[in-house]
C-alpha cells in the first residue's frame, strides 16, 4: 500500500488557491472597471458565469461589498451593449449559493436575501432618469422572473417591480412592463399572467 504524505506545500496549495482567486478577481473588477475598452468590458460581462461559478461561497462572503458594486456599475451602465450583456447574465447572480452569500443580511431578522437583490434594481430603477437604461433594467427583473421558480420570493418580488411601472408617466415604460409581465409569466405558465392569477 502507499501513503500519500501530505507535505507543507501541499497542505498551502488551498489557501494558495485563494490568495491567488482573489488576485484574478481584482483583476477582473480593474479590467471590467476600465471604461477605455468596449471590447473588454463585454468580455468581462460575458464571462462573469465562470468567475461566480468558481468562486467559493467563503470568497463571496468576503468580497460581498465589490460584487454588489459592480452590479450596481452594470446595472445602470451608460453603454448599451454592455447595460444588455449584462442583462442576459443576470440568471447567475439568483443561484444558490451566490445570491444567498452576496445579498443575506448578517442580522436576521433584516430583509431577505430575496428582497435586498431586488431592492437593488429597484433602487436603481428609481435613480434611471434614461428610457433605455429603463428598459434593460425592466428586461433584467423579466430575466430573474425567467430564471427561477415560480413558487420563488425573487419571482415575486420581480413581478410587483415590474407591476409598479404600470404605473410609470411614461407610455413606452408601460407597455413595456406589461409585455414583460405577460412574457415571463407564459414561460412558466401557459396563458401567462392571467392564467398565474386565475
Amino acid at each position: 500500500h502507499f501513503r500519500i504524505i501530505e507535505t507543507p506545500e501541499m497542505g498551502n496549495l488551498e489557501m494558495g488557491h485563494h490568495c491567488d482567486y482573489s488576485d484574478l478577481q481584482s483583476l477582473y473588477f480593474n479590467l471590467l472597471y476600465d471604461d477605455s475598452s468596449e471590447e473588454t468590458q463585454l468580455a468581462c460581462v460575458e464571462v462573469i458565469q465562470r468567475v461566480l461559478g468558481h468562486t467559493t461561497p467563503d470568497i463571496l462572503v468576503r468580497t460581498r461589498s465589490q460584487w454588489i458594486r459592480c452590479l450596481q456599475y452594470l446595472l445602470l451602465h451608460v453603454n448599451t451593449d454592455v447595460r444588455e450583456a449584462f442583462c442576459a447574465q443576470i440568471g447567475i447572480f439568483v443561484q444558490q449559493p451566490i445570491v444567498s452569500c452576496l445579498f443575506l443580511d448578517e442580522d436576521a431578522t433584516e430583509k431577505s436575501y430575496e428582497r435586498n437583490f431586488v431592492d437593488l434594481i429597484a433602487h436603481s430603477l428609481a435613480t434611471a432618469k434614461d428610457l433605455l437604461v429603463i428598459q434593460t433594467l425592466l428586461e433584467t427583473a423579466a430575466e430573474v422572473m425567467v430564471a427561477v421558480d415560480i413558487t420563488s420570493e425573487l419571482f415575486l418580488f420581480s413581478l410587483f417591480l415590474l407591476i409598479d411601472q404600470l404605473d410609470h408617466p411614461n407610455l413606452i415604460v408601460r407597455v413595456n412592463a406589461s409585455r414583460l409581465i405577460n412574457r415571463s409569466c407564459y414561460i412558466h405558465v401557459k396563458g401567462g399572467f392571467a392564467m398565474l392569477l386565475s
